[in-house]
């Protein structure tokens, strides 16, 4: 965004919201607070301009939240602000930063969460939050302070970690950490290790014996007869297919990849013992396996002739549920929208499903199920068409 634009920006701020963003600042202790990923200055007065223009609703009775296409509208109802008939809808851009959490109080936090963080003066551990019990545990390996922060209070806490073993791991990838007051264990990791080859990789994290694979999933766009996303998901195939097709040459380097390839298929990978469940492996058509075990990316060239082959495999072998969702029409029109007749699944007559307001005091997120078309009956994988 550029200066004058933001100047722009903050000028037009209405001063009534100057005021009720100054008194919500009084109220320390009813405000939320919010935790931003790392972003730019630019960013960051973005985000002022925005927390200083929001409407405080006085209840969620006052939201009403809907999908239209790729964007959520958000509408306000019962303003009662001159220029505004009472009971009016006006829609507003959806939120500009959907990434932002609320952060629980201090004391809602687990002891790791308020810790999030140890080091041994080379590497930095974060924590995974996750258990590990005393018996994968080995040799100590260092101590260190520990520091957590209450965004709430402004107050900063310190205790006194000690580091530990993982049995058959190696520690550049991951410890146990010991907390001063804590009965138990909890797993750090590196996320800045770089194995030099898959078979370091395969050691280091003792995957032969700490991996498994769940589900895998393929995706693709057919344009005719309508502009359709077809997406596929596999289940019970042995993980023994992976290791003997995929990983068997375990001497391939961990190699450079920055730019979009297109995926063959993504199979979910699990390694309870680190606390790692449903993270991503995925198989490229250039003939690349990427993986963001330890939360960094992590690439092996296997060729394009093994990813395929391994592709093949999977869509001739593996049972498979398929999701079809039409997102245009012959014409270029919306499904459901002027020519959403002619969408396969498409009921004009179908009740229209608005979702219940989301109270953020009930803990429950609200579901809507979707309204399920009528297929031939000789279709034979099972299937669902969905329309938006």
């Amino acid at each position: 965004m550029k200066k004058e634009n933001i100047s722009e920006l903050v000028s037009d701020i209405d001063e009534k919201y100057i005021n009720e963003a100054v008194t919500m600042r009084k109220q320390k202790k009813n405000v939320l607070k919010y935790v931003i990923p790392a972003v730019s200055v630019s960013a960051a007065v973005m985000v002022a301009a925005f927390i200083g223009t929001m409407h405080f609703f006085n209840s969620p009775d006052d939201i009403i939240s809907n999908q239209e296409g790729d964007k959520e509208i958000i509408t306000e109802k019962n303003l009662g602000e001159e220029g505004i008939v009472p009971g009016e809808e006006i829609a507003t851009e959806p939120a500009l930063f959907p990434e932002m959490m609320i952060s629980p109080q201090w004391t809602d936090k687990t002891t790791p969460e308020k810790y999030p963080e140890i080091s041994d003066g080379k590497n930095i551990y974060y924590t995974q939050n996750t258990n590990i019990s005393a018996d994968n545990t080995g040799n100590e390996l260092f101590s260190g302070e520990m520091t957590g922060y209450d965004i709430y209070e402004d107050k900063t806490y310190t205790t006194k970690g000690t580091a530990f073993e993982i049995k058959n791991i190696n520690p550049e990838c991951a410890v146990a950490v010991k907390i001063d007051g804590e009965d138990g264990y909890f797993v750090y990791i590196n996320t800045e290790y770089v194995p030099e080859t898959l078979r370091d990789m395969i050691d280091d994290l003792n995957l032969r014996e700490t991996l498994s694979f769940g589900k895998a999933y393929s995706d693709r766009y057919e344009n005719s007869p309508y502009r359709t996303y077809i997406s596929r998901t596999y289940e019970e195939f042995s993980d023994t297919i992976v290791w003997d097709m995929l990983l068997d040459d375990t001497d391939i380097k961990n190699v450079s990849y920055d730019r979009y390839s297109e995926k063959i298929i993504r199979l979910s990978v699990n390694i309870p013992l680190l606390g790692y469940k449903n993270i991503n492996m995925g198989v490229s058509k250039d003939g690349y396996i990427i993986t963001n075990i330890l939360y960094t990316q992590k690439c092996f060239f296997i060729g394009p002739e093994k990813a395929e082959a391994f592709g093949k495999y999977i869509e001739e072998n593996v049972k498979y549920t398929e999701v079809s969702t039409v997102t245009e029409n012959p014409d270029g029109s919306i499904p459901g929208k002027g020519q959403g007749e002619n969408t396969p699944g498409f009921n004009p007559d179908a009740p229209v499903q608005i979702s219940p307001p989301y109270d953020p005091s009930s803990g429950d997120v609200p579901e809507v199920s979707p309204v399920k078309p009528h297929y031939p009956d000789d279709i034979i994988v099972e299937a669902e068409t969905q329309v938006y």
